[in-house]
């Protein structure tokens, strides 16, 4: 599995990424810090089959799985995760939203806009642990 995690933390960025490499069945976690970032990740997985033709050495790989917080400072994490659910090229990438914010309305609303399930960071290491879980669950489903 390919994991992509759009945060604007870098530490909940690190205990995340250190409970996913854990997973035998992950073959890569790469972050993108920010929502700028997060638009160039739906972008450049939108146009990619274009890439593609242009390019007969790229191969096209989409992440199995991007996380999102549902807070970014700088942008709609709303409007980011519903831009990745209308993307033809991410049909088949779960969205999962991993966040430390108690504003269950916008936990809602990444719900509404195209997330499967929503995880909370703390205390400690359990939201980690169980985002993995949930992984190794998607893994068992064959996606």
């Amino acid at each position: 599995m390919q994991i992509k995690i759009i945060d604007d933390d870098a530490g909940d960025i690190e205990v995340l990424m250190k409970a996913l490499k854990t997973l035998p069945m992950v073959k890569s976690v790469g972050a993108n810090y920010g929502y700028e970032a997060g638009c160039d990740l739906v972008n450049f997985c939108r146009d990619l089959p274009t890439l593609a033709a242009d390019d007969p050495e790229l191969e096209p790989a989409y992440p199995d799985v991007i996380i999102f917080e549902a807070k970014l400072a700088g942008g709609s994490s709303v409007d980011l995760i519903r831009q990745a659910h209308q993307c033809p090229t991410l049909a088949a990438t779960r969205l999962v939203v991993y966040t430390n914010t108690d504003d269950d309305a916008a936990k809602q609303a990444c719900l509404a806009a195209g997330a499967t399930k929503v995880f909370s960071k703390g205390p400690g290491t359990k939201g980690a642990e169980a985002l993995a879980a949930y992984v190794v669950t998607l893994n068992q489903k064959g996606g």
